[in-house]
């Protein structure tokens, strides 16, 4: 669902409204899977630290406008701090602006992005691991608490 709609906003999008798009659309529709499935396993990932809805909602509210400046879009990545730079490595939005950046503006091609291609791939292999990792251990802890209860 999240591919068919990004698939939306990014190509279809851009056409209607008549915004500069030279890049070509199955390259953009590559770099969409894994930059969805990273997104996803890293969210997934994040909400074993959460308890409550509201406070990941309102903790990604806070976070976003960072995500954003760390992507290297409204703010140029050669002016952002090293320390800074690695931390937006982490993010996979970061990867995926900056591929649809090439690919959509400069007509890149999938190959001539393929350092963010790469990396959104390893990012979803990573947030898939620590996702299903997290899961296993606060299942475990869950069924601790309950052993406990029951006692």
């Amino acid at each position: 669902i999240y591919i068919a709609l990004s698939a939306y906003c990014l190509l279809l999008v851009p056409r209607i409204s008549n915004f500069p798009h030279i890049g070509n659309p199955i390259d953009i529709l590559r770099l969409i899977v894994p930059f969805v499935l990273a997104a996803v396993y890293f969210s997934m990932t994040v909400s074993v630290f959460v308890r409550e809805r509201e406070t990941g909602m309102v903790s990604m509210l806070f976070l976003s406008l960072i995500f954003l400046f760390l992507s290297g879009v409204s703010w140029p990545q050669s002016s952002i701090p090293s320390f800074w730079y690695y931390v937006s490595m982490l993010i996979p939005s970061t990867l995926a602006v900056q591929g649809f950046v090439h690919i959509s503006t400069y007509g890149a091609t999938i190959s001539q992005t393929a350092f963010e291609y790469i990396g959104l791939w390893i990012q979803a292999a990573v947030y898939m691991f620590t996702c299903c990792l997290f899961y296993y251990l606060a299942g475990k802890i869950d069924v601790k608490r309950k052993d406990a209860l029951v006692k």
